[in-house]
């Protein structure tokens, strides 16, 4: 989309402008340029605003850094059907733990079970859980039908 134009330096300054920031890994090695989640952390922690970020590897994890420290974040086991809509969901989970006040580890396991549920069925929001089933599900409690 950008042609021959090298835009990294411009999203570089918006995201030093975040206070929170939430990335792919891969689109964090071509900002930062780091292979690490280590690296990328010390790049992006350098100066700025940023107070929470995370870097997300889809099945494979995540990282989260509140600039003290560097938490690797389990997937959550799932049936993968549909990739779309995992990064959005992982996202949405995670802010919402942090509006809730919870901790760097909880937040990331909402977002790794929003996520997670996000790709066991097709579309784009159709296996979001609401706030009940997720709590359900961080608390390991079965869900009884009749």
């Amino acid at each position: 989309l950008w042609g021959d134009r090298d835009y990294a330096p411009m999203l570089r300054d918006f995201c030093r402008e975040s206070q929170i920031l939430l990335m792919g890994l891969d689109e964090a090695k071509v900002l930062y340029g780091g292979e690490s989640p280590e690296e990328i952390f010390a790049a992006v922690y350098g100066d700025g605003a940023v107070q929470l970020a995370v870097l997300k590897d889809g099945g494979n994890g995540a990282w989260a850094s509140d600039g003290k420290q560097i938490l690797y974040l389990e997937p959550w086991p799932c049936r993968p059907v549909d990739p779309i809509g995992a990064g959005d969901a992982f996202n949405a989970a995670f802010l919402a733990g942090v509006l809730e006040g919870c901790d760097l580890q909880t937040c990331g396991r909402m977002g790794a079970v929003a996520g997670a549920m996000a790709t066991e069925t097709d579309g784009d929001t159709e296996g979001y859980p609401d706030r009940r089933k997720l709590q359900r599900i961080l608390e390991n409690r079965a869900q009884i039908y009749r």
